[in-house]
């Protein structure tokens, strides 16, 4: 077997783990972006509502990031009631990059 070969099937491990490790750091946001949902009464409805840091990390998560996305992050990020500290432990938390 061509030296080569042996490499290619390395890096085909490498990309896979490194997919994979993504997919799990995506699940467990999705996971906390659940768990640390508000409820809003909506018409006497008690609604849950995914607090706008964990959307905005979630429109940050390397699969989906395109530039609408950020755009839509950086006006997210714009309300005066929007938690910035929340964001930066959630980013950390995740390696989410801007």
């Amino acid at each position: 077997m061509p030296s080569w070969g042996r490499h290619d099937g390395l890096c085909d491990r490498a990309r896979r783990a490194e997919r994979d490790e993504g997919r799990r750091r995506l699940e467990g946001l999705r996971r906390q972006r659940r768990d640390g949902a508000g409820v809003l009464d909506y018409s006497g409805v008690p609604v849950r509502v995914v607090r706008p840091e964990y959307l905005v990390a979630l429109y940050l998560e390397p699969q989906a990031r395109t530039a609408k996305r950020r755009e839509r992050a950086a006006a997210l990020c714009e309300d005066p009631a929007f938690d910035h500290q929340r964001l930066q432990e959630i980013m950390m938390r995740f390696h989410l990059t801007w």
